[in-house]
This record gives structure tokens, sequence and C-alpha cells, in this order.
């Protein structure tokens, strides 16, 4: 049997830089608006937890977690120089537990609305099965073959998963049923190589509205995404290993909102269709490793439509170096976006694009103590 146990307090505060245009972005992509200069955040967060794991035989385990997490956000926010300021106010309490050996209850809740007092109940979901089953086969020593399906949901997010009025009707869980088949093959500790292919199908996805005081969604619609996943790493010595890594997915609209039929066949928005990474690792000395790192992605449509045309396309790199200074003290440095690449996230907000450009290169300390 263990028992372990964990507090955590967090508490920051900052500004609110806000979107920039695209022209803004291409000038001096560290600017801010003038009409973000009353934007900002406080947050604080306070966690603990207790848990208990104990096997009661050969075959049976019991695991036992309780938790409790405050959080309060209170955000002032101005999205563009068109629309109003906002203020985000979350003050959550959460109690919970788990258990394995599991009984799961259905999703439950309220929505209790503090300006007028009101309550809204979650939407009935009802009972939601998630079959899963994997198989594994091992041909010979260095061969392995495997395949995986099963089922998933997504239920609304923020206010969308009550029945907040004029809403009436319960909304009908998102199912996700997926599958992947794959080979991995080794030789040795030397070289390990991976090769597979997936799909997930959502019977209703939904994704959240981004500038939306209630914090409701929009219905995308019935998705299908396809992938082929590659990796390979190679380590010709125990110092020293090599590793690369390819995929490529789509995601298309196979039954849109009746509301939006034109969507029909459409990209799902913000899915790059290639995303890549490679990189080493070098053992200096048993206790000094350094770490390279390059990966990005492709471009994506900003909108299911084309509006704002496509963004997201980048390639950033960085350097680590790990030091275990003595047994229970470990000092790390990272060098953030190697080249200063500049790329952002963007969205459209039904009239331009707006833009948050990433953080360029940074340097970043570390130091890790274990009693």
């Amino acid at each position: 049997m263990r028992v372990s146990w964990a507090l955590r307090h967090y508490q920051a505060s900052a500004e609110e830089p806000g979107y920039l245009t695209v022209d803004n972005t291409a000038q001096s992509p560290r600017m801010t608006n003038g009409f973000n200069r009353t934007d900002g955040d406080r947050r604080r967060i306070q966690q603990a937890h207790v848990q208990l794991d104990a096997d009661l035989g050969d075959r049976t385990s019991l695991a036992l977690l309780a938790n409790a997490n405050h959080f309060r956000d209170d955000r002032y926010v101005t999205f563009s120089q068109g629309s109003g300021q906002q203020r985000r106010l979350a003050d959550e309490d959460q109690i919970g537990s788990q258990f394995a050996l599991r009984w799961a209850p259905w999703l439950g809740g309220h929505f209790w609305n503090r300006l007028n007092n009101t309550r809204a109940p979650i939407n009935d979901y009802g009972t939601i099965g998630q079959p899963k089953i994997s198989v594994t086969l091992q041909p010979d020593a260095h061969t392995t073959l495997y395949g995986n399906w099963g089922k998933s949901f997504q239920i609304g997010v923020g206010s969308g998963a009550y029945l907040i009025p004029p809403r009436q009707a319960n909304l009908a869980p998102s199912i996700n049923t997926g599958w992947e088949a794959g080979l991995k093959w080794t030789q040795g500790s030397a070289l390990e190589a991976r090769l597979s292919a997936w799909q997930q199908t959502a019977t209703g996805e939904i994704k959240r509205k981004l500038n939306d005081p209630l914090g409701d969604f929009d219905n995308v619609g019935a998705t299908r995404r396809r992938g082929v996943d590659m990796a390979l790493r190679y380590a010709p010595w125990p110092v020293f290993a090599v590793h690369a890594a390819l995929s490529r997915q789509k995601a298309i609209i196979t039954r849109p909102d009746p509301a939006t039929p034109d969507l029909l066949g459409r990209e799902v928005d913000h899915v790059p269709h290639w995303l890549f990474s490679w990189g080493a690792d070098i053992a200096l000395t048993p206790a000094l490793q350094v770490s390279l790192l390059a990966q990005g992605q492709s471009h994506y449509w900003l909108t299911s439509r084309g509006q704002g045309g496509r963004w997201g396309d980048r390639l950033t790199a960085q350097a680590q170096l790990d030091w275990q200074v003595l047994p229970g003290l470990s000092l790390s440095v990272a060098v953030k976006n190697l080249t200063d690449a500049r790329y952002a996230y963007a969205w459209w907000d039904s009239a331009q694009v707006l833009v948050s450009p990433a953080q360029g290169r940074s340097l970043q300390l570390g130091l890790r103590v274990r009693l």
C-alpha cells in the first residue's frame, strides 16, 4: 500500500496585450493596442489531493483519490477596437474523488446564475458507452503489430453544457469512434521505427466561441479525421540518439450544422496537414546531457469557409542542457525559439484577422530539488 499527498498554491497577475491586426504584427509584433491598456488578469489556484494505492491480490488493485481545488480568475479583456471591454470572473470550488474497481456516474451538475439567482440543469446526456479494444501481435522478436478501436465522447463546453434559456432541448453527446493500426520494428536498443494509420469520426463536433461572454460554443457538425504517423529513433551508442517524426492528417466536415449546409466537405479550421519534428540527445557525461529539438507544422485554414486565408506554418528549434549537480539536485538551461522565428496564433473575428504573436527567443532556467 502507498499513500501520497500534495499541496499547491499558485498566484499570478498579468497584463493583456490583446490581439493585433495583420499589419501591426508585420511591423511591430511586440506592440500592444491603446484600447488594451486597462486589460489585465489576476489568477489564484489552490489545490490539495490525497491518494491511496493498494494491491489487493496478484491481479486486483485499488486506487482511491480525493482532491479539492479552488480557482479564481478575474480578467478584463478587449478583443478588438470595435468591441467593448468584458470582465470575465471565474470563481470555482471543486471537490472530487475517484476510485478504480470503478463506479463511474453519468455526467451531472447545474448552472447557477448569481446575477438573477436562477439555476439551469445540465443536459441530460443519458448513459454514454465507451467500449474499447486493443490487440497486439508479435510475429518475431523484432516486429510488433498492433491495433486499437474504441469510442469516447465530447459534450458541450462552458455554458453550452447546460439548459440555459432560451435553450430547451437536451443536446446529445458527440460520439467519437476511432481506430488505429500500426507496426513497430526494433533492432535491439539501437533502432526503433513506427508506422501507423488512424481515423476518428465524431457525430457532432463542437468548438468554443472565442469572443462570447457567455462561454457558449458553435456546432461544427459531424467530422472525419484521418492520418498517418511515422517515427524513427536511432541510438548507435548509449550516449547518443537521434529521433524524427512525421504526421500527415486531414479533417473534414461530413455532415454540417443544418444552419451551414455550405460547409459540407470543407476542412475543419486550425488543423494543419503536416506535423514534423527531429532532434538529438547527447550525454556529455553521466550527469550532463544536451538535447536539441526542431519541430514545425504546415499552415491551416483560419475558417472552414476560407475567410482570412491560411495561417500557422512554422519551424522552431530549441536547445536544452540538463545537469545533475547532486543526487537530489538538478539544473536545466533551455533556449526556446533558438532562431527567433516569427509565428503567431490567429483567428477570424467575423470581420478581420486578429493575431497573437508567439514569444521570440528566450532563455529559461530551472532548478529541481528532490527530498
